[in-house]
């Protein structure tokens, strides 16, 4: 009934089993627990992420703004601006070419072998990069482009 009436913008039903569950054990608040790591509540940092269903729904929408968490929307039809996707799978990709593994507990552990393998020093490079490829699609204006040098 809740996607009837609200469409995408509301909770699907595991969710809403979850909640229910909560203020039936007691809960009064609607507001996230506090857990470690939770380094957004000091509002020193900006998220970047997709236009996908779910992280443009109402209520991560509504939870942004309510935390005054500045966004950086992602522009429709961009190059891809996910670290990840230009590091660190290429470096991944690099290690693991050319090999044959027997079982997805080889692979798993030959990646894991690889990201335990990443200083503190790629990652600072792989968001100066991403900090590059952002700046480049701003001043492309949407128009396709090749050779920012983020690769």
């Amino acid at each position: 009934m809740l996607k009837k009436a609200f469409g995408d913008n509301s909770l699907g039903q595991t969710q809403t089993y979850d909640w229910y569950k909560r203020f039936k054990n007691g809960r009064t608040s609607t507001d996230d627990d506090d857990r470690s790591g939770r380094k957004w509540r000091t509002n020193d940092w900006v998220l970047q992420y997709d236009n996908a269903r779910p992280h443009t729904a109402y209520i991560v929408q509504e939870f942004l703004a309510k935390n005054k968490m500045a966004v950086v929307p992602h522009p429709p039809y961009s190059p891809d601006l996910a670290p990840c996707d230009f590091f660190p799978f290429p470096k991944m990709k690099i290690k693991m070419k050319g090999r044959r593994f027997d079982t997805v507990q080889e692979i798993q552990a030959e990646t894991q072998t690889a990201l335990n393998a990443l200083t503190k020093k790629d990652l600072q490079d792989a968001f100066k990069k991403w900090q590059k490829r952002w700046d480049r699609c701003m001043r492309s204006q949407g128009d396709y482009f090749e050779g920012d040098g983020a690769e």
